[in-house]
């Protein structure tokens, strides 16, 4: 069966917008991909928030959305101080198809 989703952001943080992103506030629904920036200046790598879930590559559960999660992802000794740079995803598709 063939998908015929359109994917596109809804919504591109720059740095001047990320910084007023509270992810910790500003939870949706909708894919958000994430660099958080660390106290220490480190940007190491991009995570993925869904509905409070957080997806990390290096990580083999998903995590609750919380700051000592954010701390832990940072990995310094200070933890999480923002975000870097953010985007967020939605799918568009007919369900029309999905209908037996």
């Amino acid at each position: 069966m063939k998908h015929d989703a359109t994917y596109t952001v809804t919504k591109y943080f720059k740095k001047k917008d990320a910084d007023e992103l509270n992810i910790l506030e500003d939870i949706s629904p909708l894919p958000t991909v994430v660099i958080p920036l660390g106290t220490d200046g480190g940007v190491a790598h991009a995570i993925t928030i869904i509905d409070g879930l957080i997806f990390d590559s290096t990580c083999e559960r998903v995590l609750n959305l919380s700051k000592e999660a954010l701390d832990w992802v940072c990995t310094n000794s200070n933890g999480y101080a923002k975000v870097y740079l953010a985007a967020r995803w939605t799918a568009r598709w007919s369900t029309a198809k999905w209908k037996k």
